[in-house]
């Protein structure tokens, strides 16, 4: 998908409603509007909110973003030893119940 400057310009004035729905289910458009500002993640798709893969590459860089994943994703133990392992910041948006797992630590001592 060719991005709409245009579009994504709503993004960078922070007039995220003016966005056509359809265009935060693609994993390009989101990519660039994540870049701008993680704050982004928040208006993504259910789809991608749950997209393992798609997320591992968001939250390298943009551990904020990780409070806009999907729930399920956030109790998703081995997904988040996978994330941490990539970006340790995620630690302080965990659950407080997944602060002192055993295996969560060992990942943030690593």
């Amino acid at each position: 998908m060719t991005i709409n400057r245009e579009i994504l310009e709503f993004v960078l004035k922070e007039e995220q409603e003016k966005v056509p729905l359809n265009l935060w289910d693609d994993e390009e458009f989101t990519w660039e509007a994540v870049q701008w500002n993680e704050y982004n993640l928040k208006y993504v798709s259910k789809r991608l909110k749950k997209d393992k893969k798609f997320l591992k590459k968001v939250l390298i860089n943009h551990g904020f973003s990780f409070k806009y994943i999907d729930e399920s994703l956030k109790k998703d133990k081995e997904f988040l030893i996978e994330i941490i392992k990539l970006n340790k910041s995620i630690y302080k948006f965990l659950d407080k119940n997944l602060l002192e797992d055993e295996d969560i630590l060992s990942t943030m001592k690593s």
